[in-house]
C-alpha cells in the first residue's frame, strides 16, 4: 500500500513544477501557497451578530406539524448539548409552533365563547336554564366527534377549519327543536298527573314532527351551498376546503345528536320542567305582530317599496362595493425585501443591511431581526448580492408599550427605510404571506405583477419604466418596482482571431487559460480525515482587480513563449443582463406591486387603465398575475358554481313544498338576507371577498330554514282553522321567538 497524500501546505510547496538547467523548480519558487475559501455568495445577520449561519427546515407536504416540530426541537437540543463544538449553538428565530400555539389558543377561545354566547342566548329566549344548557351541549359534543373523525381520516385541524364554523348555525339545528317543544308544551297549560305523561309525550312528538323536516332540509341546503367551496382551486381551496369538510361533519353529527341525544334529554330532564318564559319576549312578539298587521293592510305598497329598496341596493352595491381576494391573516411578524442596484457588491449590501438592522431593532415592538443577504452557497436561491431579506419577529401585541397597530408600525418602518434607501425597491409582507404571493405572482416580493413579454431586454426595460411611472399614480398602489434584468457589470474579453492565429493560438486556448487565471482551476483534492478540499490554482488577486491589469495577463504560446492578453484580445467592462425571466419560452420583465386599499379589484382595474396608455411595439404584450388574477379566477368559477347550487336548492325546496309558489316565497328571504349582508359590508367599509361569499352561504341556509319553518307552520294552522288572516297572525306570534333566536344565535 503506497501513501502519497498531501498532509500540509509544505507538501504542496515542495511539488516539482519543472526542471531548468538540471535543477528542479518547486511550486513555492513561482507561486504563493495559502489557505483560502470559495467566494462568499451570502451573509447572515441575527440581531447584533453580524455574521451568523442560517438553516431552514422544511416540512414535507402532508406531514403533521406538531410531531415534526417536537422532533426538530429534540434534535436541536441534542445538537447543542452533545455534538456542536463549544461556543457554537443553534437558536430558532422563527418556527411554525409560534403560529400553531396562537391558532390553538384562538380556536379554544372561539369555541368557548361561541358555546357561552349560544347558551346565554338560549336562556334569555327560552327562560329555561336546563333547556339552554342541554341544547348548548350539542356544540362541544359534535365538535369533539368531528375532531375524532378528522384524526381517524388523517385530516388536520386548523384555525379556519374550526374557528370558521358558525357555532350559532350548529346550535340552530338543536335549538329549533327545543324551542318548539317548549312552545308546544307550554301551550297545553297545567295538566294533572294522571294525564301529564301522555300529554307531554304527545307534545314532544308533535314538536319533533313540526320542525323535523325543516331541520333536515337545512342540513341539505347548507351541504348543497358548499358546492362553490368544493369547486375552489389554488390558495382559496387550501384555506376553505378544510372548513367545508369540518362544517359538513359537524352539521351531520349535530343532526344525529338532535334526533337522539336531545330528544332523550328532553324526555328525561325537561318534561314537566318547561317553566315560563320572560315576559319581555311576549311583549316583543305582540309589538311585532302589530307591525306585521300594519304592513299586511298595505301589502301591495309594502312589496313594491321593499322590491325597489332591494333592487336599488343590489344595483348600488354592484357598482360601489369593492372586491378582495382574501383578508390577510396576521402572522405577528413583518417580512421585508430590499432590492439594491445589481452592480452592488456583497460587502456593500452587508454594510447597508447592518444599518437597516439597527433601524428595525430600535423599534420597541421588535423581538428579533434576522437578515439574509445574497444567496446560499448551494445555489438553491436564484438571486445575488443585490437582494436582502429581513425577518422582523414581533412581541405579542399585549406586550406593546405604544398604542399603535401593526399597520401603523409597518408605515413607520417603510418611511424610515425609504428615507435611508430612496433608490432601492422595498416591499413589506409576512413570512407565509410572502410565499403565497410569490406562488401567485411568480415574482419574489410581489403581491401582484405585470409581466411584459418581448425579445429585446433594453426595450422591455424602457416599457417597464413607463408602466411603473403610470401605475404609481393610482391611489392604493404601493411598493411598485421593476425586477431589473439589466445592470450587471460584465467583463468582456473579445478575442481577435487574426492576432491569435499569428502567434499560433485559437480562441478556445485563450479563453481556457483566461478562465483558469481569473476563476481558478481545480487541479487536485486534499483529503483530511473524512473531509476533502479542492486544490485550486489562479492568478494573484491584483491581476483580477482592474481591466488594465487583466489585459496584461500572460498567455502561454505553444512553443513556450508568452504574450500579454491585450495582444490577442480586447478587454472592457460593460453592463448587461443579470437575469432573464422566461415563461412558456418567452422573455419577460416583471413589475411587482402591492395594493394598500381593501378594494383590490377596483385599484388594479385603474392600474390596468394606466398601463394601457403605454403603446407596446409589435410582438410585445403584457399579462397580469398575482392575487388579483387568483381573485378573478375564483369569481369566474363562482359564476358557474353558485347558480348551480341555487338551482339544486330550488329543486330541493320544490320537493319539500310541493308547489312552485312556496318556492318563490322561500327564495325571497335569502335574497333579502344577502342584501342585508351587502349593506353591512358597505356600512363597515369592507369589500366583497371569498370569505364574505362563504359567509353568504351560511346566510342563505339560515334564511331559507327560517322561511320553511314559517311556511310549514302557516300551512298547518291554515288547514286547521281555514282562515288565511288568522293563520298568518298566529304563525307570526308563535314563530317570532324561534325566528329571532335562529337569527341571533347564527350571528
Amino acid at each position: 500500500r503506497g501513501i502519497g497524500l498531501i498532509k500540509n501546505l509544505k507538501d504542496i510547496e515542495d511539488n516539482i513544477v519543472s526542471y531548468k538547467n538540471g535543477k528542479p523548480i518547486l511550486l513555492k519558487n513561482i507561486a504563493q501557497v495559502s489557505l483560502g475559501n470559495i467566494p462568499r455568495t451570502g451573509i447572515i445577520i441575527f440581531n447584533r451578530n453580524d455574521d451568523a449561519v442560517m438553516g431552514n427546515v422544511i416540512l414535507r407536504r402532508g406531514e403533521k406539524s406538531i410531531p415534526s416540530i417536537k422532533s426538530i426541537n429534540e434534535k436541536v437540543k441534542d445538537l447543542n448539548s452533545t455534538i456542536l463544538p463549544k461556543g457554537i449553538s443553534i437558536h430558532p428565530y422563527y418556527e411554525r409552533w409560534q403560529l400553531i400555539s396562537t391558532v390553538i389558543k384562538k380556536v379554544i377561545e372561539s369555541a368557548s365563547l361561541g358555546i357561552i354566547l349560544v347558551a346565554a342566548t338560549l336562556f334569555v329566549f327560552l327562560g329555561n336554564l336546563r333547556a339552554a344548557l342541554l341544547t348548548a351541549f350539542v356544540i362541544p359534543v359534535s365538535l369533539a366527534i368531528t375532531l375524532a373523525i378528522m384524526a381517524m381520516t388523517g385530516e388536520s385541524a386548523n384555525l379556519l377549519s374550526i374557528s370558521a364554523i358558525d357555532f350559532g348555525i350548529i346550535a340552530d339545528i338543536a335549538l329549533v327543536l327545543m324551542e318548539n317543544y317548549i312552545r308546544v308544551a307550554r301551550k297545553y297549560g297545567p295538566v294533572d298527573h294522571a294525564r301529564g305523561a301522555a300529554l307531554h309525550e304527545r307534545s314532544l312528538v308533535k314538536a319533533t314532527r313540526e320542525v323535523g323536516a325543516p331541520i333536515i332540509l337545512l342540513v341539505f341546503i347548507i351541504l348543497i351551498a358548499f358546492i362553490p367551496i368544493y369547486t375552489m382551486k389554488g390558495a382559496e381551496k387550501q384555506i376553505f376546503s378544510p372548513m367545508a369538510k369540518t362544517y359538513s361533519y359537524a352539521l351531520v353529527l349535530t343532526l344525529m345528536l338532535t334526533f337522539t341525544y336531545l330528544i332523550a334529554s328532553i324526555h328525561t330532564l325537561v318534561e314537566g320542567h318547561e317553566g315560563k318564559g320572560f315576559r319581555f319576549i311576549e311583549k316583543m312578539s305582540d309589538h311585532y305582530s302589530r307591525v306585521v298587521l300594519y304592513f299586511m293592510e298595505r301589502t301591495r305598497k309594502t312589496l313594491l317599496i321593499t322590491a325597489a329598496i332591494v333592487f336599488t341596493g343590489f344595483l348600488v352595491g354592484f357598482f360601489v362595493i369593492g372586491t378582495q381576494f382574501l383578508p390577510k391573516m396576521d402572522e405577528g411578524n413583518v417580512y421585508i425585501r430590499i432590492t439594491m442596484p445589481h452592480s452592488i457588491s456583497l460587502n456593500k449590501t452587508h454594510e447597508i443591511a447592518r444599518r437597516v438592522r439597527d433601524i428595525l431593532i430600535e423599534f420597541p415592538e421588535t423581538k428579533s431581526v434576522a437578515v439574509r443577504i445574497g444567496r446560499p452557497e448551494d445555489g438553491t436561491e436564484a438571486t445575488g448580492p443585490f437582494n436582502s431579506e429581513y425577518y422582523m419577529n414581533l412581541h405579542p401585541y399585549g406586550q406593546w408599550k405604544r398604542p399603535i397597530t401593526k399597520e401603523q408600525l409597518e408605515d413607520e418602518v417603510r418611511k424610515k427605510l425609504v428615507r435611508l434607501l430612496p433608490n432601492a425597491a422595498i416591499s413589506l409582507s409576512q413570512y407565509m404571506q410572502d410565499n403565497l404571493e410569490e406562488e401567485s405572482s411568480g415574482v419574489k416580493g410581489g403581491e401582484n405583477a405585470i409581466k411584459i413579454f418581448g425579445e429585446d431586454l433594453h426595450e422591455l426595460d424602457r416599457i417597464a419604466k413607463e408602466i411603473q411611472n403610470g401605475i404609481q399614480k393610482v391611489r392604493g398602489i404601493k411598493d411598485a418596482s421593476i425586477y431589473r434584468e439589466l445592470g450587471q457589470p460584465n467583463l468582456i474579453v473579445e478575442v481577435d482571431r487574426e492576432s491569435a492565429a499569428a502567434v499560433g493560438l485559437n480562441v478556445e486556448d485563450i479563453l481556457n487559460m483566461l478562465s483558469a487565471a481569473l476563476g481558478g482551476k481545480v487541479v487536485s483534492q486534499i483529503i483530511e480525515g473524512d473531509k476533502s478540499f479542492a486544490l485550486q490554482v489562479s492568478f494573484p488577486f491584483d491581476y483580477r482587480r482592474e481591466p488594465g491589469k487583466i489585459a496584461d495577463i500572460p498567455i502561454v504560446l505553444a512553443g513556450g513563449g508568452i504574450v500579454p492578453l491585450h495582444r490577442v484580445a480586447r478587454v472592457r467592462y460593460e453592463t448587461g443582463a443579470s437575469s432573464i425571466f422566461r415563461e412558456n419560452h418567452k422573455r419577460f420583465i416583471p413589475i411587482k406591486f402591492g395594493v394598500a386599499s381593501k378594494d383590490l379589484g377596483g385599484v388594479v382595474q385603474k392600474a390596468q387603465l394606466e398601463a394601457k396608455k403605454t403603446k407596446l411595439p409589435e410582438g410585445y404584450y403584457m399579462q397580469w398575475s398575482g392575487i388579483f388574477n387568483e381573485m378573478k379566477e375564483a369569481f369566474r368559477r363562482f359564476y358557474f358554481s353558485i347558480p348551480l347550487a341555487i338551482f339544486l336548492i330550488m329543486i330541493l325546496l320544490y320537493v319539500f313544498h310541493g308547489n312552485f309558489r312556496n318556492v318563490v316565497i322561500t327564495v325571497v328571504a335569502p335574497i333579502c338576507a344577502v342584501f342585508g349582508g351587502l349593506v353591512s359590508l358597505l356600512a363597515t367599509g369592507q369589500s366583497l371577498s371569498i370569505s364574505a361569499i362563504v359567509g353568504f352561504i351560511s346566510i342563505i341556509g339560515i334564511a331559507t330554514f327560517k322561511t320553511c319553518i314559517l311556511i310549514s307552520h302557516y300551512i298547518e294552522i291554515y288547514k286547521e282553522k281555514k282562515d288565511r288572516h288568522l293563520a298568518i297572525m298566529e304563525t307570526v306570534h308563535e314563530k317570532f321567538r324561534a325566528s329571532l333566536m335562529v337569527g341571533v344565535t347564527a350571528s
